[in-house]
């Protein structure tokens, strides 16, 4: 379900830019100073406007669905190359036990990239409105909730990854499979 809901964020923020694409004038903010004043102009191209969703895009295929796959199938053959934490023991559980422990990180992947397309989506629409003299400044504060909930999954991605070797470990020692990453 959370892949679906990227991917239609991903078109989401697409949708956005086209919607805004014939209101633009010649030129379109492309830098924002802190306080959200524009700094720097571009003329309006495809690649100028259309940069940000295809950034978005290219984020959200490779962070949100291809390395959450990626990192389990390390876990699945047991990469000495996938950095986790207590990674001696996280070895030596089963097959399916690795897997498990590490959806939280492949889970939390795909969270930070959603989050992030929506920052993007908040710099499409901002930018359009600053651009046709609607708004005199990008305000910023809406760009602080998505920045500080890409802060908290990953966070909580650390802990959940850490609580789930742990407790596939004494699952492997007592003979059953015990994390619920969700738990």
């Amino acid at each position: 379900m959370l892949r679906y809901t990227l991917v239609l964020s991903m078109l989401a923020v697409w949708g956005l830019a086209v919607q805004a694409w014939p209101d633009l004038p010649a030129r379109i903010p492309m830098h924002y100073d802190l306080a959200g004043q524009p700094d720097g102009w571009v003329d309006k191209s495809l690649v100028s406007w259309f940069g940000v969703p295809a950034f978005g895009t290219l984020l959200g295929v490779v962070m949100g669905l291809l390395l959450p796959r990626w990192v389990v199938g390390m876990a699945r053959r047991n990469s000495p190359w996938l950095n986790v934490p207590d990674k001696k023991r996280f070895m030596a559980l089963s097959e399916a036990g690795r897997v498990r422990a590490v959806q939280p990180v492949a889970a939390g992947l795909s969270w930070v990239v959603l989050l992030m397309q929506g920052l993007l989506a908040w710099l499409v629409v901002g930018g359009a409105r600053v651009a046709t003299g609607e708004w005199a400044a990008l305000p910023s504060w809406p760009m602080l909730l998505p920045i500080a909930g890409i802060g908290f999954v990953v966070v909580v991605m650390l802990v959940l990854s850490r609580r789930c070797i742990r407790q596939e470990v004494r699952g492997q020692e007592a003979g059953r499979p015990i994390c619920r990453p969700g738990a």
